[in-house]
């Protein structure tokens, strides 16, 4: 591709930098010494709109409001321009030797694809000059006006819409859409970074909306796209919407397309292969995203970092030291600060003991005995608390077991000075128990609750020192759902106190979930709340609760532990329409992503939220059989299989059931 377009620009030499420069902007980029940055500078009339290690994006607001007589100006409806954008790529490395060797020129090549769209009548953001200095190149265009990202419009400005608004962009949007691409792809632009944020959107009432493509220095030109190109282009740009959209929106997208593909002629027959083939190609390479990415939490980057402590020594402890990972944006003073509240915590739990060896030792128990006798069943007593005379009753309530208000925990493993020392303790037995803090994140102070994982035995040594324990399964998980734009509370930290070469504690840091309710407990709001419509709201949230087990099934995603406990709703979300985003799922130690997700394993998700609600009566069979229909749905099986699930989802809960009660543990 040959400078076409950017020749007829005039070329500018200033000492250490060169530019072109549209000849209507000199007088108002340029003065004798060159760019005006000395100028914009002063009166504060530059604006940081991205800072990335790879690219900073600054908006420039100019003097007064310019005309704009240029054609692609008046084409996009600009009679005037009151800002410019300017992007500055730094130049190191490979790119900035062949830079300084003029064995290629970035910014240029971006602007000619720019002009070239812009030729063809596809909306783009107008270059008006180009550049290059030693440290970076440069990019300026003209200010797109009251626009915004696809996925902030679709995410925030979209649901406020009127019901009309939305029913007539949900037909108009997929066919703009599909048109915009299968023009780009019939000129040969293959887009290597086609994704919803690199789509930027001017809506008026009452108007079909405006669609403008930005980074335009990922296109590569050459002849119209093949089946495999326009795959692999099509999937790139759906990853985002797979989630966020029905299939039969998918599908309307899809067809637009293939009708403005003019290049193109193919049957019905031909169509519905294609639409299949692109659909599975697309979720595959979802999947290959996701993995791509999921191991960020265990590496040195610009989101995580790895923390470690100097070594300690303790009258009270054992030498050792504290490793962290942790997000960016928490300091290292709040790591410490954490990390003296957990050493204040294992000191005084074992200044109460009555051995004196390390609570951080391999063998300690840290106050938590449980008896000599081996009897299974008296074991089982002191583990719940109980005495032998009551434990032919059924055990406590998980809140009783977790608060530990009964006599025989609170004299064993709870020390006296802990509540000062660690504000709103809550003790979990042998397996550890956590408490609430405040912490600083970008200088915002944020109430966090840290669990604490005690590492009891060499097989939980191994498992978390290989990443496979409690602790670190929940630290990657957390991060992984997240990814994945499901709700549940973000993980900031993953302390470990390593003793020689091994952890034998582990510290989870997350942020805590406001004002939250759990399912059953939800349910009992809405009954005293809305004593009248509460059945209709109850069948609302069942819905989208069974939207969200299938998504979180249809990534993969397996929860041998998936009860009520574990889903969180706010009483402002219960006010509000039934959505999936409303639930907040925790705990998860339970959550695992196996190669290949079998039937068993959903039905056994399914009856372990089945027994949750086996004793509930404001639950129908009616409110049950829509949940699992509206599952199914979700994840395209067929209507009549509902029977075969059914059947199997009841038998599992019933041998859940009496495994519990044979166990003497709590149906929770």
């Amino acid at each position: 591709m040959a400078w076409k377009h950017t020749q007829r620009w005039c070329h500018l030499l200033f000492p250490n930098a060169v530019w072109y420069a549209d000849p209507d902007w000199l007088s108002v980029l340029f003065d004798q010494h060159g760019l005006r940055w000395h100028i914009w500078h002063a009166p504060q009339r530059l604006t940081v709109i991205k800072n990335a290690p790879h690219r900073v994006i600054y908006r420039i607001d100019l003097d007064n409001t310019l005309p704009c007589q240029t054609p692609s100006a008046i084409w996009q409806g600009l009679s005037t321009q009151s800002y410019i954008y300017c992007k500055c790529y730094p130049l190191s490395g490979v790119r900035g030797l062949t830079e300084r060797l003029d064995l290629s020129f970035k910014t240029r090549w971006e602007c000619e694809k720019s002009l070239f769209l812009l030729e063809h009548g596809i909306p783009t953001g107008q270059p008006i000059a180009c550049g290059r200095d030693p440290h970076a190149a440069y990019v300026i265009t003209l200010g797109l006006q009251d626009v915004v990202g696809l996925d902030y419009w679709l995410q925030h400005i979209y649901p406020r819409l009127s019901e009309s608004e939305r029913a007539y962009l949900r037909f108009t949007l997929p066919r703009l859409l599909a048109c915009w691409i299968a023009r780009l792809h019939s000129l040969g632009a293959y887009h290597a970074d086609l994704h919803a944020d690199n789509f930027l959107v001017r809506y008026r009432p009452h108007r079909a909306p405006e669609i403008f493509l930005i980074d335009t220095h990922e296109i590569r030109l050459s002849k119209p796209l093949s089946w495999i190109q326009t795959r692999r282009n099509l999937a790139l740009f759906g990853r985002w919407f797979l989630d966020r959209c029905t299939s039969l929106d998918r599908r309307r997208f899809f067809h637009y397309y293939l009708q403005y593909r003019r290049d193109w002629e193919l049957d019905r027959h031909q169509q519905q292969r294609l639409a299949r083939n692109l659909e599975e190609y697309s979720w595959g390479s979802l999947q290959c995203f996701y993995r791509r990415h999921d191991k960020r939490p265990w590496q040195k980057n610009r989101y995580f970092y790895l923390w470690r402590s100097a070594q300690l020594t303790n009258h009270l402890a054992r030498s050792g030291r504290w490793q962290a990972w942790a997000v960016a944006e928490l300091p290292t003073e709040s790591l410490r600060h954490v990390a003296l509240q957990a050493e204040q915590l294992l000191a005084a739990w074992q200044a109460q003991k009555p051995r004196t060896h390390s609570p951080f030792h391999a063998s300690t128990e840290l106050g938590l005995t449980f008896g000599t006798d081996h009897n299974k069943g008296q074991r089982s007593a002191y583990r719940y608390g109980l005495t032998v005379a009551n434990s032919a009753g059924l055990a406590p309530s998980d809140s009783q077991q977790l608060t530990t208000n009964t006599e025989t925990e609170a004299i064993v493993s709870r020390p006296a000075a802990l509540p000062s020392l660690v504000p709103h303790w809550q003790d979990r037995g042998r397996r550890g128990g956590f408490w609430e803090t405040v912490v600083e994140v970008v200088g915002q102070r944020v109430p966090v609750l840290i669990k604490a994982f005690r590492l009891g035995s060499w097989r939980q040594r191994l498992a978390e020192h290989w990443r496979c324990g409690p602790a670190s399964r929940s630290w990657h998980n957390a991060y992984r759902l997240g990814q994945r734009s499901f709700t549940t509370p973000r993980a900031l930290a993953l302390l470990h106190w390593r003793n020689r070469w091994w952890p034998s504690w582990a510290f989870l840091i997350c942020e805590k979930y406001p004002n939250a309710l759990t399912l059953r407990e939800a349910l009992s709001y809405l009954q005293q709340t809305f004593p009248h419509d509460w059945p209709l709201r109850l069948r609302a949230w069942l819905r989208a609760l069974a939207r969200l087990i299938a998504r979180l099934h249809r990534h993969g995603f397996s929860h041998r532990d998936l009860k009520a406990a574990h889903f969180l709703l706010t009483r402002a979300s219960l006010h509000g329409e039934a959505q999936e985003a409303a639930f907040c799922l925790v705990d998860l130690v339970g959550l695992t992503k196996p190669l290949y997700l079998t039937l068993r394993r959903r039905v056994q998700n399914l009856a372990r939220l089945q027994v949750s609600f086996a004793s509930d009566a404001s639950v129908s069979r009616t409110d049950r059989l829509r949940f699992l229909l509206t599952y199914l749905r979700a994840l395209g099986r067929k209507r009549n299989e509902w029977k075969w699930w059914w059947q199997a989802i009841a038998t599992a809960s019933q041998r859940k059931i009496l495994r519990n009660l044979r166990q003497r543990r709590p149906l929770t």
